[in-house]
């Protein structure tokens, strides 16, 4: 009986083990990794400033996440001013976000083995792993997205308005941790229109159709005033040009696998997905049509990833806008994983064995780049306290160590100096013009590798840091 048991309870445990062993990483995460260049602005323009200067952006860049500084602001000052509590906001959409996949795992499948896998897949993305331990608002959007997910299935069940407007709240809250989230409330709302259009002689079917639109355009409204300044202040800069598969997929794709820049691999894999997500959707449509349900789970989880797609496509053919790259898509990460594993539950016979060589895949890519030092996107700032460390020891004055400072490093620099050092320690200048390299007064310059030749005479190459090629240089004896 103990022997039945313990096999019964097994999945739940396996589960409940690897989300300790996920949060506890995250834990230390959070408090190793050297603060990081985006987390040191956020810090710097938002979070010192009041909560209304935050909601109104007062200094419009997209570098503001609002939900996360608000919630960044709040933990500081409730507790006290250090790099855990910035990041507080994130390591609690992580515990969210463990939370969300569990119940929507559990709505999706009755066996606890498919729970476990569906589960496992949703967290073995180490790049995405990372932002639920940064002052960013990326894990905390994917969080709300989650949320948003087990109410349109509570609604697909049940069409009440309570679980129609409780997914709006979590959209919004989503939309207000990161803009790109757009994407998917536009997903949302063609999901819910859908199921009214279908089923136009439900009332409650074609009422929810209704309200999911005054909903979106409440939410579209709430954040236009903030997004047209942004657009007039031409802050949208970072994302691709070329196209959905060669910027969003090959660098998502790319990211999360740590693949080098030059690797062929992200492309290949996008076009390989692309793929499978037309023929399999082409599967669900087929079956829908055959069954005569437009609310088969597998056509509606098909609907939220590939909407968004299409909605950045089209976005970029009206109006010019940029395709979203590597962060900024990371939502179509845990989209794509509820879509592809409910896709591998149909087939009965191979079904385990396409999920297990999934799960083997994602296992050894997670832990073979998973690291508790260093940010991927900005590992340039886990030499930080070795520089500054490195400028003291070769500083052979008692003066304040004056600098010529790379803008990569400026944030983070500015960040840390004041906490960490003495003051008097450090004077340094920002230096953003060549002329900054003909003045004498400077101990220390670091800058990138393509500013080299701009050096004058008397400094002398002191280090070469980072993947980017960042050199110190220093004044000559």
């Amino acid at each position: 009986m103990k022997e039945f048991a313990l096999k019964k309870n097994l999945p739940w445990l396996i589960l409940g083990a690897l989300a300790t062993v996920l949060i506890s990483v995250n834990v230390i995460r959070v408090a190793e990794v050297s603060i990081t260049h985006d987390e040191a602005l956020t810090y710097q323009w938002y979070v010192t400033h009041s909560y209304a200067d935050i909601i109104t952006n007062h200094q419009p860049t997209a570098n503001n996440h609002f939900l996360n500084s608000v919630l960044a602001k709040f933990f500081v000052e409730l507790f006290t001013d250090n790099v855990f509590f910035l990041r507080l906001p994130s390591l609690l959409a992580h515990i969210g976000y463990l939370l969300f996949s569990i119940l929507i795992a559990r709505r999706l499948y009755t066996n606890a083995w498919w729970v476990l896998a569906c589960f496992m897949v949703l967290q073995l993305n180490p790049f995405m792993f990372e932002f639920f331990g940064l002052s960013r608002g990326y894990g905390l959007s994917i969080a709300c997205m989650m949320a948003a997910i087990i109410q349109l299935l509570k609604y697909k069940h049940t069409k009440t308005m309570r679980a129609l407007i409780f997914m709006y709240v979590w959209l919004f809250l989503s939309v207000f941790s990161s803009l790109s989230m757009l994407n998917v409330v536009l997903a949302f709302t063609a999901v819910i229109s859908v199921y009214g259009l279908a089923q136009y002689k439900e009332k409650l079917a074609l009422r929810g159709g209704i309200a999911a639109i005054v909903l979106t355009a409440l939410i579209l409204l709430a954040i236009y005033e903030p997004v047209r300044i942004l657009i007039e202040r031409g802050q949208f800069y970072f994302g691709g040009e070329t196209g959905f598969v060669q910027d969003t997929l090959k660098t998502l794709i790319g990211e999360s696998l740590y693949l080098p820049e030059e690797s062929k691999l992200g492309i290949y894999s996008g076009w390989v997905i692309t793929l499978l997500i037309i023929i399999t959707g082409i599967y669900w449509l087929a079956k829908v049509y055959r069954e005569k349900d437009v609310t088969s789970t597998g056509v509606l989880l098909w609907l939220l990833l590939v909407i968004p797609a299409l909605s950045t496509l089209t976005q970029h053919i009206l109006f010019g806008n940029k395709y979203l790259i590597e962060r900024t898509a990371l939502f179509f990460y845990p989209l794509f994983a509820l879509y592809i594993t409910h896709t591998i539950a149909q087939a009965r016979k191979t079904g385990k064995i396409l999920i297990s060589a999934l799960l083997i895949v994602l296992s050894v890519n997670f832990l073979s780049n998973i690291n508790l030092k260093s940010a991927r996107t900005w590992e340039f700032d886990s030499y930080d306290k070795w520089l500054l460390d490195r400028m003291i020891a070769l500083k052979k004055d008692d003066g304040e160590i004056k600098i010529y400072l790379d803008g990569y490093f400026t944030p983070a620099f500015r960040y840390r100096i004041p906490r960490e050092y003495p003051e008097g320690t450090f004077g340094y200048i920002e230096g953003h013009n060549e002329k900054a390299y003909e003045w004498n007064e400077y101990d220390f310059c670091l800058i990138r590798k393509e500013e080299v030749h701009k050096i004058p005479t008397h400094f002398v190459l002191d280090t070469v840091v980072s993947k980017l090629e960042f050199h110190l240089y220093r004044r000559k004896d």
